[in-house]
């Protein structure tokens, strides 16, 4: 583990709320896979949907957190559209 600066506790609680604020079949999905270590397969089955869905809603969720991080802690996005750069967190809730 390691420590927080104030910036990431910050960049942290962005992130919980811009996960809380995924559309419900987007953060079903994420939470299975991310956060409770399902595979994809299981989370199909789970879902009652195809892996083809599963791996949609994924790609969706990250699209929309990858957007929110941008825009909220001012994250850069490289040539591959990773995000680059250290939080400089405006949420209005900080």
């Amino acid at each position: 583990y390691w420590e927080d600066t104030k910036e990431d506790k910050y960049c942290n609680t962005c992130f919980d709320s811009f996960v809380k604020g995924l559309p419900k079949n987007y953060k079903e999905a994420l939470a299975l896979v991310y956060f409770e270590g399902k595979k994809q397969h299981e989370t199909a089955d789970l879902l009652n949907i195809s892996l083809a869905y599963v791996n949609s809603r994924i790609r969706r969720a990250k699209i929309v957190l990858k957007d929110a991080l941008v825009e909220c802690c001012q994250f850069g996005t490289n040539k591959e559209g990773k995000l680059i750069g250290a939080a400089k967190c405006t949420c209005d809730d900080n």
